[in-house]
């Protein structure tokens, strides 16, 4: 029988007039923040089936080390749910950083900071696979941590 063998990815984003790019997390956005390129930035997590069978995708989340997770799955321009993915294919599920980061903030205690997070997927079949945790991005507004 063949099995699900999916690959996820967080990366880092900005989309603006003249269309959208992403990268490596922490260096995209240490790149945006010195270079001020325009647009808003984005935390997109990649998902690719790297399996030799389809797969659908039921859930995605954003989670950090305290166990809150952080969900935009029913905002545009976010494929809807659940969705199909063919063997060999990917597909991109976004939401803006200032928006994940606030609500992670907002929602977590004082005396448990949060430094880090990450992306996973959850498929039809109950599987779940997620990203290598990243550094948490600081937004310009923000003090920056050591």
């Amino acid at each position: 029988m063949a099995r699900s063998l999916v690959e996820v990815e967080l990366l880092a984003g900005v989309a603006g007039d003249s269309g959208a790019e992403s990268g490596d997390i922490e260096r995209f956005v240490q790149e945006r923040l010195s270079n001020e390129l325009p647009g808003e930035l984005l935390l997109i997590l990649r998902t690719k089936n790297v399996g030799s069978i389809a797969v659908d995708i039921t859930d995605w989340t954003l989670t950090v080390a305290t166990g809150m997770r952080y969900s935009a799955a029913k905002n545009s321009p976010n494929p809807s749910l659940p969705c199909h993915l063919e063997a060999g294919s990917s597909v991109d599920f976004q939401v803006t950083m200032k928006e994940a980061l606030l609500n992670f903030r907002f929602s977590s205690d004082q005396h448990y900071p949060i430094y880090q997070v990450e992306a996973a997927i959850q498929l039809a079949t109950g599987e779940k696979f997620q990203s290598t945790p990243h550094a948490l991005p600081t937004l310009p507004s923000e003090p920056r941590r050591n």
